[in-house]
């Protein structure tokens, strides 16, 4: 039996995000191009980490401005750069771990930062890409905790 842990985010919603996950931008085009500038003027650099270490980039997840470096199998590990705020333009950075066993979900996550602003993006981003990738590469299965069930499509 599982503890209960209703207070504690779910894969359906975004813990980085301090609330539901976006459900896509739905406003004019020059304006998204606004919102998703400072992330493009990184993509070289986060480019240049994935090919060295082997990640592959996703980006805007669910039509929200974010690109996330990806490896490992079965545990899936991940860092992201996402828009946190838009009214703000501020960005923040996360670390993510995720298995699945069967038809249940682990996972570990950690906030680093979700206040740098657009501006500095560039300053930080090769810095917290090392960090980023040297504190997930050091989770390990038996850090993770139950997510929830994985419901078949």
């Amino acid at each position: 039996m599982h503890q209960d842990r209703r207070d504690e985010p779910r894969l359906g919603t975004d813990r980085f995000l301090k609330g539901p996950m976006p459900t896509g931008y739905h406003g004019p085009a020059e304006h998204w191009m606004e919102l998703e500038a400072p992330l493009v003027a990184i993509d070289h650099v986060l480019e240049e980490f994935a090919l060295r270490y082997a990640m592959e980039i996703a980006k805007n997840y669910h039509n929200w401005p974010s690109r996330a470096l990806k490896w490992g199998k079965p545990l899936r590990r991940q860092i992201s750069f996402y828009l946190r705020d838009e009214g703000e333009r501020t960005f923040g950075f996360g670390l993510m771990a995720v298995e699945d066993r069967g038809r249940k979900r682990y996972w570990k996550f950690k906030t680093v930062r979700d206040d740098i602003a657009a501006n500095e993006l560039d300053e930080v981003v090769a810095h917290l890409l090392e960090m980023g990738r040297e504190t997930v590469a050091a989770w390990s299965r038996d850090e993770l905790t139950y997510a929830g069930d994985i419901t078949p499509p």
